[in-house]
């Protein structure tokens, strides 16, 4: 899922994507991994529903991972979330204000 999101090459210390990205949670700078081209486009909560998936899933126990049942749902979700947050946006941009309530 970050390979994805990333979409780019790991330095020496960034050799393991989900170490990298475990390390970016904690530090707050979870911004820094995601494509500098759509980094401002992704509504905060969607990043933030995005990770914490992208975390069970590399949980060490497969009890504590989600079903790819549960993956698709929460993607869906995710993808309503950031699909209300673009036309919120457009919305704002017109002159008109939205909210996203998610």
């Amino acid at each position: 899922m970050w390979e994805a999101a990333s979409r780019r090459r790991l330095e020496i210390e960034q050799v393991s994507l989900a170490h990298w990205v475990k390390q970016c949670m904690v530090e707050g700078t979870l911004d820094i991994v995601i494509d500098p081209f759509v980094r401002g486009q992704i509504a905060p909560q969607c990043l933030d529903n995005f990770a914490k998936l992208a975390k069970a899933c590399l949980e060490q126990s497969s009890k504590n991972q989600p079903t790819m049942g549960g993956v698709l749902k929460r993607l869906e979700l995710t993808l309503v979330c950031q699909t209300n947050y673009c036309h919120g946006r457009e919305s704002d941009d017109s002159g008109s204000s939205s909210a996203l309530n998610a």
